[in-house]
């Protein structure tokens, strides 16, 4: 897999308030998300497991019914 640069990478707008990088490999997906605040992403699902890292600021995550912020 070649170096990527996430900054680089066009950012999309997937809800309103809410824009995003995405880089992947064979068998790894890395998303960038950027919210604005207040902004909401509509309830999802995906066939993979995700994890994420916060890295400035706070929001509210729910999985499964069960919310955590």
């Amino acid at each position: 897999m070649p170096f990527i640069d996430i900054n680089a990478q066009p950012e999309k707008q997937v809800f309103d308030g809410v824009t995003i990088q995405t880089i992947h490999g064979e068998k790894l997906m890395m998303s960038y998300v950027h919210l604005q605040p207040h902004s909401t992403v509509a309830e999802h699902s995906h066939l993979h497991e995700q994890m994420g890292m916060v890295l400035e600021g706070t929001f509210e995550l729910t999985i499964d019914g069960e919310s955590h912020g």
